[in-house]
């Protein structure tokens, strides 16, 4: 069995039993989803809805406050600034990666 861990773990996982002594060893190294979001007060309205930093400080309903436990296993990190954000962006994409997404309906939401 080939496991996102390398050829080293590929022994420890052949049994059923030693397969769910590691479950939570590799739900700790979960895929990446970078994203780019836009729109009006994008930061603001997305750290609304993340949720504080620390998760005991985070409302019920927001990301963080439904997900996360503790600081150091954050589930989500969304930049806390404009120039951050530009920063972050691109340690994950190139230039030719991101879509200037225009929303039909923008006309009839914003003045």
């Amino acid at each position: 069995m080939k496991t996102p861990l390398g050829s080293g773990w590929d022994g420890l996982l052949g049994t059923w039993s030693q397969t769910l002594l590691l479950a939570p060893l590799l739900w700790a190294i979960p895929p990446a989803r970078a994203q780019v979001w836009q729109g009006l007060d994008v930061v603001r309205a997305s750290r609304t809805l993340i949720g504080a930093t620390d998760p005991a400080d985070a409302a019920p309903g927001t990301i963080r406050g439904d997900f996360c436990v503790e600081v150091g296993k954050n589930v989500i990190h969304g930049s806390d600034s404009v120039e951050s954000a530009r920063r972050e962006i691109a340690l994950w994409f190139r230039g030719d990666e991101l879509l200037c997404w225009e929303d039909s309906a923008g006309h009839w939401l914003y003045e």
